[in-house]
């Protein structure tokens, strides 16, 4: 039934996400939010989600809305909330993946390759994006913007990839967060053992 919803409602939730009006991409980045799981998760494990492509346009648009966002663009905390939330989710699906295919590694292409280098060329360039919502008034855009580089740093096999490109970047922007931080649940979030790009060895 919620899929059948979800099928019937999302064309016109991705529309509000590419409205002009601000306030309409805040409400339409809020209501997928609850049905990011039912969004990306296939009913059936072996097959793929109805919305595969779909997920791959939003979380492009996802990205690219970070370039227009500010501090007072009020559907700046659900935007990235919602990327917060499909980041992580991908970063779950990524590990599990990871480890099934690690008992039986498949034999690198240069399909493969060119993929892989494709995919840390893009984080490379898009990762950089996240750094100023870092210092953004709000908590809970703050928390969001760590959130998503918790998820992108958590495997090594995908922070290897794209990480010694922006590192130096990113770990002044950490570092100035973590003196600055008011919160204690983000100076905690911030600190050696919790957070993964400080246990990421360089290549």
């Amino acid at each position: 039934m919620s899929d059948t919803l979800l099928k019937a409602v999302y064309p016109s939730v991705y529309a509000g996400l590419r409205d002009p009006a601000d306030d309409v991409v805040g409400v339409a980045a809020s209501a997928l939010l609850p049905v990011v799981h039912a969004l990306l998760e296939p009913p059936d494990l072996s097959s793929h989600s109805f919305f595969s492509a779909d997920v791959a346009a939003l979380t492009n648009l996802l990205w690219a809305s970070l370039e227009d966002l500010d501090d007072i663009t009020s559907s700046t905390h659900s935007i990235m909330q919602l990327l917060a939330e499909i980041v992580r989710h991908q970063a779950e699906v990524r590990g599990l993946e990871d480890a099934s295919s690690s008992f039986s590694p498949p034999a690198a292409t240069a399909t493969s390759l060119a993929e892989a280098g494709a995919e840390a060329a893009k984080l490379a360039e898009r990762v950089p994006r996240l750094f100023p919502f870092l210092s953004h008034p709000s908590s809970l855009v703050r928390r969001a913007a760590l959130r998503t580089l918790d998820a992108l740093t958590s495997l090594r096999s995908l922070a290897q990839a794209f990480l010694p490109a922006v590192v130096a970047q990113l770990t002044s922007h950490l570092f100035q967060r973590a003196l600055l931080e008011d919160q204690v649940r983000k100076s905690l979030y911030l600190s050696p053992p919790t957070f993964p790009v400080n246990n990421i060895r360089r290549r």
